[in-house]
């Protein structure tokens, strides 16, 4: 078995153990660098990597949040819109309760009846909206201080 039946599997011949010789000095010459590299020298190396990192980093950030903020606007502009709708919706549902009672009572009383009914819900929901509160002011201040 010479030397062309080793070229024809592998493409490697004897000969070309000479080139191989010198990408291994020049393996064996960088690492006589690398282990005369100082400490401080490794050490800026590593303070250079780190600042790298961190500016990637905080470029990173900047994207997510943008992005973030960017959902946020698009969420914040979907609700206005839904809140819109619906006090159309529920001027809408008062106009026609007006309409609805104008053929029994008249006009006047059923805008007086669907107005006063309309006025009282509002209380009420106040009124709940007040307790909810000041419990929340009690737990928070009162009740939680003495635990």
């Amino acid at each position: 078995m010479g030397s062309g039946s080793v070229t024809q599997k592998t493409g490697w011949s004897p000969d070309d153990a000479d080139e191989h010789d010198d990408v291994r000095a020049g393996d064996e010459q960088a690492r006589q660098r690398q282990d005369e590299r100082s400490t401080i020298e490794l050490v800026q190396q590593v303070i250079e990597e780190g600042r790298a990192y961190a500016a990637i980093e905080v470029e990173r950030q900047g994207l997510r949040a943008k992005i973030l903020g960017g959902a946020a606007l698009n969420a914040a502009i979907l609700v206005v819109i839904a809140l819109f709708l619906l006090i159309a919706a529920i001027v809408a549902l008062l106009i026609g309760a007006i309409w609805a009672l104008v053929p029994v009572v008249g006009v006047p009383a059923a805008t007086g009846i669907v107005v006063g009914t309309a006025l009282v819900v509002v209380v009420i929901l106040a009124l709940l909206a007040r307790a909810r509160v000041l419990s929340a002011v009690r737990l928070a201040f009162f009740d939680g201080g003495e635990e």
